[in-house]
């Protein structure tokens, strides 16, 4: 509404938002998606989403990979969440990234969520992702190093099982390059949700669809379609 989306894009659905979650972040906004915000929702973006289910062997790989006490431990989960080796990450970013990283996984509240995920409490229902009734992308990096291909099948084959929504359409993007914090490359990440959105948050939008006011061709957003999903 701040925006005035739907003057500039009349076929975008009324008063909706496109709503993006990574890691805790997709979890967070699955739930939301599913129960409070289901008038809200004109989208769904999840990228390397937490909440399906953890045997107690991935709950203590996860606890590991965020285990941070010395700056050394931090720069390694830069490098590992980047999905880069180390002479691909520009000098200095790892221990600046690092630093904030090792801050704010040391702080108490996030402690106490570490210690919640470990009785269970921060997981969706199968119930729950039934009920998300709008379209969603579902990104996975191929680098991703803190959940299990496990974990990304539970949440495909649940998001595909969605039933008694018009536009419960399912969008899968595995870029090889990424991993647990895609949003990191900024290009790649805006032009699948670029596609993403013109394809299946636009209302009765047909292929090669373009919005009166865009300078987007169609051809345009027919190959960000291509690049991205095939």
């Amino acid at each position: 509404e701040e925006l005035n989306l739907n003057d500039d894009y009349p076929d975008y659905p009324q008063g909706k938002c496109i709503l993006l979650g990574n890691s805790l972040g997709g979890f967070v906004a699955s739930r939301y998606a599913a129960t409070t915000g289901k008038n809200d929702i004109g989208g769904l973006v999840l990228m390397s989403p937490a909440g399906a289910p953890l045997s107690e062997e991935e709950l203590n790989h996860i606890k590991h990979v965020f285990n941070m006490n010395t700056l050394g431990d931090a720069c390694y989960f830069v490098e590992k969440e980047l999905g880069k080796p180390r002479h691909h990450i520009p000098f200095g970013v790892r221990h600046v990234v690092g630093w904030a990283a090792r801050e704010r996984v040391l702080r108490p509240s996030v402690q106490r969520m570490f210690d919640e995920a470990s009785i269970g409490e921060i997981r969706l229902t199968e119930h729950e992702v039934g009920q998300i009734p709008c379209p969603v992308l579902l990104v996975w990096g191929m680098q991703e190093s803190v959940f299990s291909e496990k974990h990304f099948d539970w949440f495909e084959h649940h998001l595909k099982k969605r039933k008694g929504h018009a536009n419960s359409k399912l969008q899968v993007y595995r870029p090889h390059s990424l991993g647990h914090i895609p949003q990191l490359d900024g290009a790649l990440i805006t032009g699948a949700i670029t596609a993403f959105v013109q394809r299946c948050c636009i209302t009765g939008a047909p292929s090669g669809f373009t919005t009166s006011s865009s300078s987007t061709s169609s051809e345009t957003q027919s190959s960000w379609h291509s690049r991205f999903f095939g």
